[in-house]
């Protein structure tokens, strides 16, 4: 299997692209609750999400502090983010030059549902080799690519022959070929290498094309069980 993954035919070049943190937000916007959209800009330490506040033209929409705030984002092939923050203050930013509020998610950090490492999400293009958890020494290996990667998990895109293989719920292996990755005048900064294989479980499965007959293409929402950054 190592020699199938070093055999391959170069890739794309590595690709860094910060992801949309386009949500939508149910708030309180004056005398009635409304649905807004608007973007998450910083995601702070503490658990503080800066979004871009209501605007009614060029002013901003009053939110008073202390008002809960719903936030939902559905992520193609990756889990549903909906949590209810507080706001905490609505100001200028100079640096963002715009209008923001500030708000607070309760309670312990284990419980936040916004967080860096598994709400950011960068796009990438690069060979991913699944495998059944129980198969994972001898195969079948199903080839397929990254869309996007994250602290928590990664979305890839697959063909499949037969329309009932990965269902939602199941338990994989998966082997990350990681290509060389340049700097922006084409050095290499990483060598590219084959990583060992680590377990993950489908958390989400959307299908993309049908194709007729059988066969089916579709997104895979993939979540790590165990994962050291």
């Amino acid at each position: 299997m190592t020699e199938e993954m070093e055999d391959l035919e170069p890739q794309e070049e590595f690709e860094l692209e910060p992801i949309s943190r386009k949500v939508t937000l149910r708030l309180r916007v004056g005398l009635k609750y409304e649905t807004v959209d608007s973007e998450i800009i910083e995601i702070q330490e503490d658990g503080k999400i800066v979004l871009i506040s209501p605007m009614s033209g060029s002013r901003p929409r009053p939110v008073r502090s202390g008002s809960k705030i719903q936030i939902f984002q559905e992520i193609l092939g990756g889990k549903d983010i909906e949590t209810e923050v507080t706001a905490v203050e609505q100001s200028f930013d100079s640096d963002q030059e715009q209008w923001v509020v500030i708000t607070e998610q309760v309670g312990f950090e284990s419980e936040w549902a916004v967080r860096s490492r598994e709400f950011v999400r960068e796009r990438c293009n690069f060979p991913v080799q699944l495998a059944f958890r129980d198969q994972a020494e001898d195969g079948p290996f199903y080839d397929c690519k990254t869309e996007d990667l994250s602290g928590s998990g990664m979305r890839v895109m697959v063909e499949l022959e037969e329309r009932s293989l990965f269902a939602v719920g199941e338990e994989l292996a998966v082997i990350l070929d990681v290509p060389d990755i340049l700097g922006d005048s084409g050095e290499q900064i990483v060598e590219g290498h084959l990583l060992p294989a680590f377990p993950a479980t489908i958390i989400r499965r959307y299908v993309l094309d049908t194709r007729g007959g059988a066969g089916v293409q579709c997104i895979l929402g993939i979540g790590f069980d165990t994962w050291s950054e």
